[in-house]
């Protein structure tokens, strides 16, 4: 047997030091943060029965050599068994059967298909333990710490043994969703995408039908919102790019269906130069644009407008928790007139921002999205997962500044085209990340 400490900045890093130092066979014994770090003791060629004896025989006076603890050669006539070894001290009988308990324990829920979804109890029973151990709350406290890494460890070992089993048993699959993360698509639309994937594919059909199912999962309707008239209200987070958008919508509908019956509404007197903005944009195209300070001063001017064909509406950016957002939302949603919100969301931002903005601004009930900056974008799967586990229909995209130029009404099989062309196809995506990402759900997609 073979015992060795590998020390790394976190409970990841050491994982792979052990991975590559001592192969997937290795037997964690030990787990503890120190002050260099997070460490593990772990061993290869284990043998219980020589731990436990020579645990049993050791003084207190022993002391285990991590780094060159080795088995002996085996028992001679003229020598005991336990004294041609080192003598250990008995508290690596304590790791050895920790560490069996923890192993055997997560195996077991390996094999049971439920990694991620086990009762925690055995892992943290704050009475439990203090009881059992008089470890006063400081103690405790440690050992809470290190109990929660051994599990996130074990948790990490077997994510990365049910990916592996999973890109064994179903290739073409597993290459989809390395796919879709070079994409930027979120874990759960990725994997319910390839979940209705056959079981058997052809090369072609590995090709064109997950891209075919994802197409589907967007939803645009026709016809486009500014055919139908209304009020429609741009809103959503600060920076996105709603006014310029709205200007875009505004020099659209002009050249489609003349100046009649056109107005321009701003809201935003928070940010300085909005109002000048729109007034500027208003003045090129020739159409009327009003200032509205406050919600009931806004719902006044609604009703004013209420027999133009089209009003749209800029917004100012708020935060989640922004006291403005609900008077906002009581002008938009409760006033005299029936406003339709878009929400406007700029794809070259992380996928959690723009999904926490979908979720703040969900109060609003917007009927559909406005995709921005898809130039500016390194990756467009992320706003696409979000439109769709949000069910936001993509009503326009913009990828520029010009007016009106840089708009158009989306294509769902084009959109993917080009997150597809996006790529870079020589990136590769470690076997860790995809682990992390799908070893849990890796059961259910097979």
């Amino acid at each position: 047997m073979k015992i060795k400490r590998f020390v790394a900045n976190d409970m990841r890093q050491a994982m792979r030091q052990v991975r590559e130092d001592q192969g997937p066979d290795a037997v964690i014994l030990s787990t503890r943060r120190t002050d260099e770090g997070f460490e593990i003791i772990a061993a290869i060629d284990y043998d219980e029965s020589l731990v436990r004896e020579a645990a049993a025989q050791a003084g207190d006076s022993g002391r285990l050599d991590i780094e060159n603890a080795r088995p002996p050669a085996g028992p001679t006539s003229s020598s005991p068994r336990s004294s041609a070894r080192p003598p250990l001290p008995e508290s690596i009988s304590r790791i050895a059967d920790n560490a069996e308990r923890f192993t055997s324990s997560a195996a077991d829920t390996y094999k049971n298909g439920d990694v991620g979804t086990r009762d925690r109890s055995h892992f943290g029973q704050a009475s439990g333990i203090a009881a059992m151990t008089g470890a006063t709350p400081p103690e405790y406290e440690g050992m809470q710490r290190e109990l929660a890494d051994l599990r996130s460890m074990l948790e990490s070992q077997f994510s990365g043994m049910a990916w592996k089993d999973f890109g064994k048993r179903s290739p073409m699959q597993a290459r989809m969703l390395r796919e879709f993360t070079r994409m930027g698509l979120d874990a759960d639309v990725a994997g319910e995408i390839v979940s209705q994937l056959p079981v058997e594919m052809t090369a072609a059909q590995s090709r064109y039908l997950p891209m075919g199912l994802l197409a589907d999962r967007l939803s645009i309707i026709e016809p486009e919102p500014l055919d139908k008239g209304g009020m429609i209200a741009l809103i959503g987070p600060t920076g996105v790019g709603k006014t310029t958008t709205l200007a875009k919508l505004a020099a659209r509908h002009v050249l489609r269906n003349g100046l009649k019956q056109v107005a321009l509404v701003t809201t935003d007197d928070f940010r300085i130069g909005a109002e000048e903005q729109l007034f500027h944009y208003g003045r090129l195209l020739g159409v009327p644009v009003y200032a509205a300070s406050g919600a009931k001063e806004l719902a006044r001017l609604l009703a004013r407008l209420s027999d133009q064909r089209l009003v749209l509406i800029d917004t100012p950016g708020l935060c989640q928790g922004d006291p403005r957002m609900d008077a906002l939302g009581d002008a938009l949603m409760h006033g005299p007139a029936l406003v339709t919100p878009l929400l406007v969301l700029a794809a070259n931002a992380q996928s959690g921002s723009l999904d926490q903005a979908a979720k703040a601004y969900s109060r609003f009930r917007p009927a559909g999205c406005v995709l921005t900056k898809l130039d500016e974008a390194a990756v467009l799967g992320g706003a696409l997962s979000v439109a769709i586990r949000h069910n936001l229909r993509i009503d326009y995209v913009t990828d520029g500044q010009r007016v009106p130029e840089d708009i158009a009404r989306p294509q769902a099989q084009r959109l993917v085209c080009r997150a597809l062309r996006m790529l870079d196809h020589d990136a590769l995506v470690d076997d860790s990340v995809m682990a992390e990402r799908f070893g849990r759900i890796a059961g259910s997609l097979a």
